[in-house]
């Protein structure tokens, strides 16, 4: 059985973040996108499943200057993503 693609895209809310996200949307099947703020992280998935339907968009609302929270992610991604494709 072949893996999932998974991409996990830091500032995926705005910029050049969201950009790469829109662009992993059609190479991988599974993305999660990272960034501060939740709104416009939701906004992005939106697009990306209104466009891509078959890819599976997980939001997850990170400060990556916050070294607990970058350890909580980290902890998330071991037990839910079956690897890292791209990060």
């Amino acid at each position: 059985m072949e893996h999932a693609r998974v991409a996990v895209v830091t500032g995926a809310g705005t910029g050049i973040g969201a950009a790469c996200a829109r662009a992993l949307a059609g190479p991988c099947d599974r993305l999660v996108l990272l960034g501060r703020r939740t709104a416009p992280l939701e906004e992005v998935a939106a697009e990306i499943t209104a466009a891509q339907p078959g890819v599976t968009v997980d939001v997850r609302s990170v400060d990556v200057s916050d070294v607990d929270a970058v350890g909580a992610f980290a902890d998330w991604c071991r037990a839910e993503l079956p690897g890292v494709a791209v990060l």
